[in-house]
């Protein structure tokens, strides 16, 4: 992932993990301090919270990636009701595409875990973004954590064993 404040949050999820307020403030003052554009702040917190809920799962038993979803929606929805009303998406025109954006990039991270394969990579790449900005990096970067849980065909792993640790003492 390529958004810095988004990058630097998990240990306030981990910090903060039983209080949403502590977490939300903290988690926008520290995106503050290098942005102040509310869209990468707005990454930070979807980041956070997914760390969140990653850290609230219950151990042993499996992702539910629609649960997850749901969750992380449910919460970015919230953070997105009023974008009609918010000065900071009159972007020269282009304050329709940021509209509930990261609502509608959960979504299709929703529809692209469903279809039995992964999309080609140019779709993911056009829908969910592949770019510096939280809007095109944070979204891509929590499809691949849930498509990760399986096998992804186009990535081809090798594992070599280790040798066995040497414990003489020297």
């Amino acid at each position: 992932m390529f958004c810095g404040c988004g990058r630097r949050v998990a240990p306030v999820a981990l910090f903060a993990h039983k209080n949403m307020g502590k977490l939300t403030d903290i988690t926008t003052n520290s995106a503050r301090i290098t942005h102040a554009n509310e869209l990468a702040i707005r990454g930070a917190l979807l980041q956070c919270l997914a760390v969140r809920e990653a850290l609230m799962l219950e151990p042993g038993k499996n992702l539910d990636c629609d649960k997850f979803l749901d969750g992380l929606l449910e919460k970015m929805k919230e953070l997105e009701k009023d974008d009609r009303k918010d000065e900071f998406l009159k972007l020269d025109g282009a304050e329709e595409e940021f509209r509930r954006s990261f609502v509608k990039k959960l979504m299709k991270v929703k529809e692209f875990l469903k279809q039995p394969t992964p999309p080609p990579m140019d779709e993911i790449h056009n829908d969910l973004g592949v770019h510096v900005n939280a809007l095109h990096s944070v979204p891509t970067a929590l499809y691949c954590f849930l498509l990760g849980r399986n096998r992804i065909p186009e990535i081809n792993v090798r594992v070599k064993a280790l040798p066995p640790a040497n414990n003489a003492q020297d």
